[in-house]
């Protein structure tokens, strides 16, 4: 069986187009095969920073956490990472992450009261 003439171009042809591409497509062109994931560099974080402040990522309320680094949504951050000096383009937007990596990194103790969308919660220790 022969591959898709799509992947019967040239690597050169297939790099000039990945070149064009936004972010959001390049992540998911990644996922369609495992050519594609090995010919687009991975991303690093400052691309993830870069990306949230398109277009795109601002209308889907997307952040870059940067424990995990990747894009989450709004609701995965507690407002203080969102507000001061790590919002987008803020100072320290590269020190910005989601709830997910704080806990599992203990940067939230048991009893640690976070806000999340203006909804104060109380992590217990079994969260």
């Amino acid at each position: 069986m022969s591959p898709p003439p799509l992947l019967r171009l040239p690597i050169e042809l297939h790099l000039a187009i990945i070149d064009k591409l936004e972010f959001q497509d390049k992540v998911r062109l990644t996922v369609t095969c495992r050519y594609f994931l090995s010919a687009i560099k991975k991303p690093t974080r400052q691309d993830y920073l870069a990306a949230e402040t398109s277009t795109w990522a601002i209308s889907n309320e997307l952040y870059t956490c940067s424990i995990c680094i990747r894009l989450r949504r709004l609701r995965r951050f507690t407002d203080d990472m969102r507000k001061g000096k790590r919002v987008r383009h803020g100072l320290e937007a590269n020190t910005r992450c989601c709830v997910d990596c704080a806990i599992d990194q203990q940067l939230y103790p048991a009893g640690t009261k976070v806000t999340v969308m203006g909804q104060s919660y109380i992590l217990c220790s079994r969260c």
